[in-house]
């Protein structure tokens, strides 16, 4: 995700069951019927994400899941308290990039729409009332939820909404969620529950897009202080906002009397306690100082479970990225970028670093994705390929030096990817840092390639246009891997395309161009897409690790 990014935070069992969630929505769901079927831009970006990640399954996701069959009476049944591996940086959810900051914003306020949960393709009403009504092929209505309250007791208007939109899209605001509503011209209210929605031009992305923007109350926020809104906001989710530490390690969320949406809150508080550190997370958790924790390591999935405690895991659009700098000698010519990727071993790394919770990407998109087209270059591990690659681009043995975000699943692939490279004919050198730390290195063109992480899909959205957008147009591609040939221009252009058209076929077709180009070209590409894993105590009655928040209490009872 980019602007720029500025920080990023840190983001088996015996059996396999497929787990159908409770749903959390109650009333007014949509149907695919009902959704308008609906770019990216440049902006800003949070690539480190050990605290911007999650993904989705196509349908149901597999859950995989183990634990005792003994339950556990939990500490304290008017409260769950979730141990974040993630820093909350603040509130502020037209400016929230790190996982944990986003995870609380999801109790606090709502969109017009939201992401069902459990199904990142299905999008259902919140504070809209059915789909959006088309006008003119450029201008839109949308109806409010009678009775909605924001936390301040005061009724949501139209009004609200349009602030909510217009302050996304303000450069001002520098949100990282305009790069998505590049398509958006305004909003404004035409009476109190109808907003207008104007368009620059027809798009079929507006009700995805729509429900990446959370309603804000324009009475408190249009003059607060960037502080005030990110440490006392006011939305109209389920839960409002009790406690905020000053050292931005717990939040204390209650139920919101009030609240009149399809969201289900069952319990009546939760904390947020913010636990980096991946044993301390699970001592707490296994001392029942917490009642549910995010990102297990993927070596304790199996071997946690033990007496009241259940881990699982759930599939993810969460990837490992390769960032290639194309305008180094080394990495200029997309045969030696290939060969890089027929040298990595991944099958090797699925088992013994994911401990089989991966998948090895074969295309940009993950394999379940609605608009997955397997590309006619796929990367298996082949180092008479490799060799061959080189051997053609008549650099013998290139040297290069690889940077490596130092999360714990990243660095555990460090001696496997450093002995296949080196097998396949590369000479290569690690360099380990913090995410935050090396982004200016990046962006100033001072590195070879890039193993990182990213996932676009913490922001509440799925569809292949965000997904690929995210990571092939603008910032990344231009900043970072220096992409900027004909190749680049016609991705931007596929998508345009894409975007333009109403048919799924020949969506599809488009989407499955683009990735092709993407494989082909090799400026960006992932490695695996992982599954996210949690950790519960017995006794939390429909609960399963959700993406893209990990941990996602609404819908579960004590």
């Amino acid at each position: 995700m980019v602007q720029l990014p500025k920080r990023s935070p840190t983001g088996p069992s015996m059996a396999a069951i497929r787990y159908r969630p409770a749903n959390p929505y109650r009333e007014n769901t949509m149907t695919a019927d009902d959704r308008v079927p609906v770019s990216l831009d440049r902006r800003r970006f949070v690539l480190g994400t050990a605290a911007v990640l999650l993904g989705a399954t196509a349908t149901t996701p597999l859950l995989s899941a183990c634990g005792s069959e003994e339950a556990a009476s939990l500490p304290d049944p008017s409260e769950i308290t979730v141990g974040l591996a993630n820093t909350i940086q603040g509130l502020d959810p037209h400016t929230a990039d790190t996982i944990g900051s986003i995870s609380v914003v999801h109790y606090l306020f709502e969109g017009l729409y939201g992401l069902e949960r459990g199904n990142m393709n299905k999008l259902v009403p919140q504070l809209a009332v059915g789909p959006p009504e088309q006008i003119d092929p450029t201008t839109y209505h949308v109806r409010i939820r009678p009775g909605a309250t924001f936390h301040d007791g005061r009724p949501v208007k139209a009004s609200d909404v349009a602030y909510s939109i217009n302050r996304v899209l303000d450069p001002a605001t520098s949100s990282l969620l305009a790069v998505f509503l590049t398509a958006f011209d305004k909003a404004a209210a035409v009476d109190g529950q109808v907003l207008r929605i104007k368009l620059k031009k027809p798009w079929t992305l507006l009700t995805e897009r729509l429900a990446l923007v959370k309603v804000m109350a324009e009475h408190t926020a249009a003059d607060a202080t960037a502080e005030e809104l990110a440490r006392k906001p006011i939305g109209t989710g389920p839960y409002r906002l009790d406690a905020f530490s000053a050292d931005n390690k717990q939040v204390t969320l209650t139920k919101y009397a009030r609240y009149n949406g399809p969201l289900q809150a069952n319990v009546p508080q939760i904390k947020c306690s913010v636990i980096l550190d991946d044993t301390a997370r699970l001592a707490a958790l296994q001392s029942q100082q917490v009642t549910a924790m995010n990102d297990i390591a993927y070596q304790d999935v199996r071997s946690a479970d033990s007496s009241g405690v259940t881990t699982g895991t759930v599939p993810s659009f969460n990837q490992s990225l390769i960032i290639f700098n194309t305008s180094r000698p080394t990495f200029a010519d997309k045969r030696t970028r290939q060969a890089f990727l027929y040298s990595v071993d991944r099958e090797s790394i699925t088992q013994s670093v994911f401990f089989g919770k991966a998948r090895p990407a074969v295309s940009y998109l993950p394999e379940d994705h609605p608009m997955f087209r397997r590309p006619k270059t796929e990367y298996r591990f082949d180092v008479d390929k490799a060799k061959s690659l080189l051997g053609s681009t008549g650099e013998a043995r290139p040297s290069f030096t690889l940077l490596v975000s130092n999360l714990g699943w990243l660095s555990a692939q460090i001696p496997l990817l450093q002995a296949s490279l080196q097998q396949a004919g590369f000479d290569v050198k690690i360099e380990q840092g913090e995410t935050e730390s090396l982004v200016p290195r990046v962006f100033a063109g001072d590195f070879d390639a890039w193993l990182t992480v990213t996932d676009p899909s913490i922001f509440g959205g799925y569809d292949a246009d965000m997904l690929i957008r995210w990571s092939y147009t603008g910032a990344i591609p231009e900043s970072m891997a220096r992409w900027t040939n004909a190749a680049a221009g016609s991705v931007s252009q596929l998508l345009d395309q894409a975007t333009a058209t109403e048919q799924a076929a020949d969506q599809a077709d488009l989407y499955g161009q683009v990735q092709q180009i993407i494989a082909d070209e090799a400026p960006i590409f992932p490695l695996h897409h992982r599954d996210i894993t949690a950790a519960w105590l017995d006794g939390l009655e429909n609960f399963a690790p959700t993406v893209p928040q990990g941990v996602d209490l609404l819908g579960v009872r004590i």
